[in-house]
């Protein structure tokens, strides 16, 4: 019994340490070898009729990672081994301990794939263990093939990803990763690496995916870092490159939406020259209006240096511009005429982050303001400010005695002087006088704003000058003796300055300040029957008609469309002397309650004999 169970160990031992599959003598008859396993073979030589000089073994590999294998033999085998790539016909890794007995070889950077081992007899004859261990990289590979920006992985924002670099397989070593962030708004981005065993090099690429726009300014070996502060929206990419050595790798991206006062809202692009200028306000009275917008973001080669406002000021007044920016952001500030080419001011405050310029006498127009990126990036704040001139301004032109004002004795009058549009200032108004009686004296004085100074003249029928006042300071008081009953022409024209004036013609020395007089004692009556035309037009659906009547009447101010017919009443009452500004709504001041369409409509204003009609478009 005893016997017995030697013999039948001895044959299992046998078929244990002979449990290759014969033959294997190429890499075509290669058994397999599980990883992290052993397995057995034999070398053998007996004459030259008998002998097996080399057995083939392949690994599968299911990831990237590193293959260790080693054969431990048995009387006087001597083994050679090598690894081979997965064509099997290339050696990649030969015997790296050869001790007679014991022989081992390894490749630490392979990628996944069916790789081939071959057990060569070196001299001798016996059995053989092989065993072999497999070490996966750490991390996750990334999908190849993205070795070319064509092919990039999508990185998403404020997240991570992993990859492999380094490794290995038919020739080829994947030295190169690219992946891509989609940037939804002007902001910065940050990539960092942090990798196993691998010295990485980091690039951030353009949208064309050719330019490098930022190199890694971290390198401690293991951790990389690299980052653009200032990019616009788009498609940009990151290029993982192998400097030495192998790994898996962490890659992480930061991205941060560039913002102000917590406010992320950019400018209307492309707004960089200033027939493309963006609106900043429409000023028909005094107030402020503002937005936001971006300077100094990159992509494709561009950089946005410069930003364009416009603002639409209705009356005479001073305009004041300003912006707010990031500590990164240094701003430049000019204002423009209604040319857009003409400049008019420059900054008056640059302190870094705050910057200003203003205008303190500008007449109605639509100007335009220009931010310059002096240096950096950043959001900014803008705001404009209006203050409209302190009194009602005359009617303009009326820079000639030709168009002179009609204006009436003992009754304070405002206009303005000084302001500026278009390459002009208004130097000076006229104003038309008619006498029916004579009087022993005739006495002309002006008030203006602290910063006006006016001189005056006066004139006779055939426009020469018989009269002139010109004192230092805000009060001019002007006489002439015995004035008959005739027409007369006062010039008020700016020696210095600009602003507000009032005036008024008496027959008595007007000792008392024109501005102090109360509300109801100012001039609100106009000289002449006037239509003027509607703001805004095109409308839609509200737009804003004004007018004047200089007496008591009784006034219609309808609608008509390009037919003719009525379609809408605005004004139908009995009204005093002055000047009036009503709203028409195209939904709610219909005749009939009928709604009208978009289109050409006529506004008619009739009162006493006066009758004036203008056209307006409403456009939904």
């Amino acid at each position: 019994m005893k016997k017995t169970f030697f013999f039948i160990s001895l044959l299992l031992l046998s078929i244990k340490l002979n449990a290759e599959g014969e033959p294997n003598n190429s890499y075509l008859q290669a058994n397999s070898l599980q990883l992290n396993s052993s397995d057995n073979g034999s070398l053998f030589y007996t004459d030259g009729q008998n002998y097996d000089n080399e057995d083939w073994w392949f690994v599968v590999l299911p990831q990237d990672g590193s293959l260790y294998v080693e054969v431990n033999s048995t009387n006087d085998l001597d083994i050679d081994l090598y690894i081979y790539d997965i064509d099997g016909t290339t050696s990649i890794a030969s015997y790296d301990i050869s001790v007679g007995q014991k022989e081992s070889t390894h490749h630490n950077a392979l990628k996944a794939g069916k790789y081939f081992i071959k057990a060569v007899r070196y001299r001798g004859s016996g059995s053989y263990t092989i065993f072999n261990r497999f070490t996966q990289a750490p991390y996750l590979n990334d999908s190849e093939p993205n070795d070319s920006f064509e092919n990039a992985l999508l990185l998403n924002l404020n997240s991570e990803s992993t990859g492999h670099i380094g490794y290995y397989q038919a020739l080829v070593v994947d030295n190169l990763d690219w992946w891509k962030v989609v940037i939804p708004h002007d902001g910065s981005l940050k990539i960092r690496t942090e990798s196993d065993s691998a010295d990485i090099d980091l690039s951030i690429y353009d949208v064309d995916g050719i330019n490098s726009i930022a190199s890694y300014d971290i390198s401690t070996g293991l951790i990389e870092e690299t980052h653009f502060n200032n990019l616009m929206p788009g498609t940009y990419y990151i290029k993982v490159s192998l400097y030495s050595k192998h790994g898996g790798y962490k890659i992480i991206s930061t991205y941060i939406q560039t913002s102000i006062e917590g406010v992320t809202t950019n400018d209307i692009e492309e707004n960089d020259s200033y027939d493309k200028a963006q609106n900043l306000g429409v000023f028909p009275l005094s107030g402020n209006s503002f937005n936001y917008g971006h300077l100094g973001y990159y992509s494709n080669k561009y950089t946005d240096e410069v930003d364009w406002w416009s603002v639409d000021v209705k009356l005479d007044g001073a305009l004041n511009v300003k912006t707010l920016s990031n500590e990164t952001l240094d701003i430049d500030l000019s204002l423009y005429d209604v040319d857009g080419k003409t400049q008019i001011a420059s900054y008056d405050i640059s302190t870094g982050i705050n910057e200003q310029t203003h205008f303190n006498n500008l007449a109605p127009g639509k100007y335009f303001v220009r931010a310059l990126k002096y240096s950096g990036y950043g959001s900014y704040k803008i705001t404009a400010e209006f203050i409209k001139a302190k009194y009602e301004n005359d009617t303009e032109p009326n820079n000639n005695l030709a168009e002179a004002i009609l204006i009436n004795p003992e009754i304070v009058y405002t206009g303005h002087l000084g302001y500026y549009s278009n390459g002009i200032t208004d130097e000076s108004d006229y104003y038309k006088l008619n006498l029916s009686t004579n009087w022993d004296s005739l006495y002309i004085r002006t008030d203006s704003d602290s910063t006006l100074e006016i001189d005056l003249a006066l004139y006779d029928a055939n426009g020469m000058q018989i009269s002139a006042a010109g004192e230092w300071g805000t009060k001019e008081i002007m006489s002439y003796k015995n004035a008959l009953a005739n027409t007369y022409y006062i010039k008020a024209w700016k020696y210095l300055g600009y602003g507000s004036y009032a005036i008024k013609i008496s027959s008595r020395y007007p000792g008392r300040t024109l501005t102090d007089v109360k509300d109801k004692e100012k001039n609100l009556i106009p000289v002449n029957y006037a239509l003027y035309q509607n703001y805004p037009n095109p409308f839609n659906p509200t737009t804003t008609i004004k007018y004047e009547i200089p007496e008591d009447a009784h006034v219609t101010l309808k609608v008509y469309d390009i037919l003719g017919s009525e379609v809408a009443v605005i004004v139908d009452e009995y009204q005093n002397a002055g000047s009036y500004t009503v709203s028409f709504s195209a939904e709610s001041l219909l005749k009939d309650t009928k709604r009208i369409s978009s289109g050409v409509y006529f506004y008619r204003l009739e009162a006493n004999n006066f009758t004036q009609v203008k056209k307006f478009i409403l456009m939904k």
